[in-house]
This record gives structure tokens, C-alpha cells and sequence, in this order.
């Protein structure tokens, strides 16, 4: 029975010591805050990190702004990991959802999606629902490239209606894509080159489950 309370004792001891360790000064929240918006990756993994941990709601609008950013920290303490993840993993702590985040899955847009829905529903974020989608400014083509997709691709990875077009539907809207394989459609969305050299490339990419059936859309850089 003395057993038995002493690992009670125990328990709420380390319990207690792992929240006193992120009961975070309001000078604290306020920078890891700021850090949120900052470009460097490792700032944005500790800031995201320790929010988390604090539960910090007033966090969550700049944890959901460009959450698909699939760019790696190489912190020791975060090192391998994309901003994608580190912001997804300190969301799923603060809104206690039961989200499943895979450290090495390039940004999942169904993840993203139930993130705004759950933030919006808590009146936690103006994220707008309704789509801008265009479906001529999407197709427009100019000099090689989409100039309108940048700003339109998230309408896409977004939109339930979308989701929900089989092959044929999605060929209608969004035309032919720039690329087809095995099920894969390969939509450009932007692309970055000097000379003849492309530095980056970013890609809206469809998998169909069947001719009837989209499977997932995502965006790959």
C-alpha cells in the first residue's frame, strides 16, 4: 500500500514538474509568438515546440499561416523536421484532436483542412472558408508558366467539391495537367529557374484511387 502511494506521489511530482516547465512568462509567449512569422525554419520549430507544450491558443492563427511549408530544420533538437510538422504537432496539442502526423509525409492537405475547420469552429481563426477558385485564371498560361496558381492552389487542396470530381470532372476544371503517370496528375504550380537551371518547383499533384475516385491532393516542392 506505502509501494502503491509513493509511485502515486511520483507520478504527480514529474506531472507537475512537466507543466511548471512550460508555464512560459508573458515575455516568452509574446517572442516564440513572433518567431512564428520569422523565415528561419529552426526558430519556427522551437517557437512552434514550445507553444505547443504551453497550450497557447492565441498561437493558432500563425500556426495555420503556411502550414504546408515543407521546409527541414536542422536544429539538433528538431533536425529532419519540416515546418509542416513542427506547426501540425504543436495544433494537435493545443486542440487535443486526434490527428495522425507523419514526421517524413510531405504536407498533408486533409490534416491542414481539419486544423481551420477545428480553429474556425473555436472562433480561433478567420481563415475563410468559401474558395476564390477561378477556373479561367487557373488555366491561364503565360511565357511557359501559371500566373495565378500561387495564389489559387490552396483553394484547391481545400475544397470538399473538388475532392469529391472523378477523372473526367477534374480534367474539365483544372484541363490537362502538365504531367500524367500511373494515377498521378502533375499540376505546375510555380517555378523558380536561372538561366536554364530550375531551382524550385512546386506542384499540385492529384492521385486517383480509380478513375472515380481522388485518393489524395497534394503539394510537392
Amino acid at each position: 500500500m506505502e509501494r502503491t502511494k509513493l509511485t502515486f506521489i511520483i507520478l504527480i511530482f514529474i506531472s507537475a514538474c512537466n507543466s511548471a516547465d512550460h508555464q512560459l512568462s508573458s515575455e516568452e509567449l509574446a517572442q516564440y509568438r513572433r518567431d512564428l512569422t520569422s523565415n528561419e525554419v529552426n526558430k519556427i520549430c522551437v517557437a512552434a515546440y514550445h507553444l505547443g507544450e504551453a497550450h497557447d491558443t492565441l498561437s493558432v492563427p500563425a500556426l495555420l499561416k503556411n502550414l504546408d511549408d515543407p521546409r527541414i530544420s536542422h536544429h539538433i533538437q528538431h533536425k529532419g523536421m519540416s515546418v509542416y510538422y513542427c506547426k501540425a504537432g504543436a495544433l494537435r496539442k493545443i486542440s487535443e484532436l486526434d490527428i495522425e502526423i507523419n514526421q517524413h509525409n510531405q504536407p498533408d492537405s486533409a490534416v491542414i483542412k481539419r486544423f481551420i475547420i477545428w480553429a474556425n469552429d473555436n472562433k480561433l481563426s478567420d481563415i475563410k472558408a468559401k474558395s476564390n477558385f477561378s477556373i479561367s485564371r487557373w488555366q491561364t498560361k503565360k511565357d511557359k508558366t501559371y500566373p495565378y496558381r500561387a495564389e489559387m492552389y490552396k483553394d484547391v487542396l481545400y475544397n470538399d467539391t473538388i475532392r469529391k470530381l472523378n477523372e473526367q470532372e477534374i480534367l474539365a476544371l483544372l484541363g490537362e495537367p502538365d504531367r500524367k503517370q500511373d494515377g498521378y496528375f502533375y499540376y505546375t504550380i510555380s517555378k523558380t529557374s536561372v538561366l536554364s537551371w530550375n531551382l524550385h518547383t512546386r506542384t499540385l499533384v492529384i492521385k486517383f484511387a480509380d478513375s472515380q475516385t481522388i485518393e489524395w491532393i497534394k503539394v510537392h516542392e
